[in-house]
């Protein structure tokens, strides 16, 4: 996001919003789907399903889940980036003679993060509700797999304890996301 917002309409900012788009606008079920084609049925680099394959096991379920998040975060940090570099103060602190990358890493990104801190505390609710469809399509067996089960059986107190732990994991992203902002902006006070 931040190199896309410092080249603003050069061949570096066109692609990096073209992939960002692509990979928000993509449903988890079907990236998935499709990284395990192209990954495992295709080229055999990864395992196509499971929790055989170690570490590389967890890294199909991994982007899976992870490149949406990553495109919404990337687009917003360009766009309060950009918002950010053509404030008066950023003007300021030019003139003054600043070195350019202490302009936009001390200034600029300090200021332009703090939109985006509070939409990452979100995401874990995106990463919660993904989850259910990476264990799915993955075969995964996790807190996703059990309730879709659970359903399936009408097993319904197991429902309601596994969507209590998940909303329980939601409140401590969100509060986590709220310490990280007062700490990112000191302005914030905690209590």
């Amino acid at each position: 996001g931040i190199l896309s917002a410092l080249n603003q309409n050069s061949w570096k900012d066109r692609s990096v919003m073209v992939f960002t788009l692509v990979a928000y606008a993509m449903p988890s079920f079907w990236l998935g789907i499709l990284l395990l084609l192209l990954l495992s049925v295709q080229f055999h680099i990864l395992p196509a399903e499971g929790t055989v394959g170690g570490l590389s096991s967890v890294l199909l379920p991994a982007l899976t889940l992870g490149l949406g998040n990553a495109a919404l975060t990337t687009r917003m940090m360009r766009s309060s980036m950009l918002e950010v570099v053509r404030q008066d103060f950023i003007t300021q602190l030019r003139s003054r003679g600043l070195p350019e990358r202490e302009v936009i890493f001390r200034h600029a990104l300090k200021n332009a993060i703090l939109p985006v801190v509070t939409v990452i505390g979100l995401d874990i609710g995106w990463f919660v509700a993904g989850a259910v469809i990476v264990e799915t399509v993955f075969q995964w067996p996790g807190i996703g797999l059990l309730v879709i089960n659970s359903i399936s059986s009408h097993d319904f107190p197991t429902v309601q304890g596994c969507i209590l732990l998940l909303a329980f994991f939601v409140v401590i992203g969100n509060l986590v996301a709220d310490i990280l902002y007062a700490l990112v902006d000191p302005r914030v006070r905690l209590g």
